[in-house]
């Protein structure tokens, strides 16, 4: 939780954040090789682990799906109230990631 830095969401701890780790948490690896492939474009995590991954998670506010921008290692994801609906989003990132996907350069910001 501590490795995962939350850009734009004001003062407040936002939710999304318990959403987001308690998702990752109960990944198995093949989800978590998704997730790191989706956010920073390798696999796998760097020599050093989460800390040197240094992922940031920020506000897509309005949208609908989750998008990632790899160059900076940035998830960009919605409003989610639910960890349903965080996980359906994530899948659907997945599923597209192999076709370009939910990538910056296939989604107008």
């Amino acid at each position: 939780e501590q490795h995962l830095v939350m850009v734009g969401f004001g003062n407040n701890d936002p939710p999304i954040r318990t959403l987001l780790v308690d998702e990752l948490v109960s990944m198995d690896n093949e989800r978590r090789t998704k997730f790191l492939d989706l956010v920073t474009a390798n696999p796998r995590l760097p020599c050093g682990g989460l800390p040197q991954a240094a992922i940031k998670v920020a506000s897509r506010a309005g949208a609908r799906t989750v998008w990632a921008q790899t160059c900076v290692r940035t998830l960009y994801l919605p409003n989610y109230a639910t960890q349903q609906e965080l996980h359906d989003g994530l899948e659907e990132a997945f599923a597209n990631a192999a076709l370009g996907g939910f990538h910056e350069k296939n989604l107008a910001v």
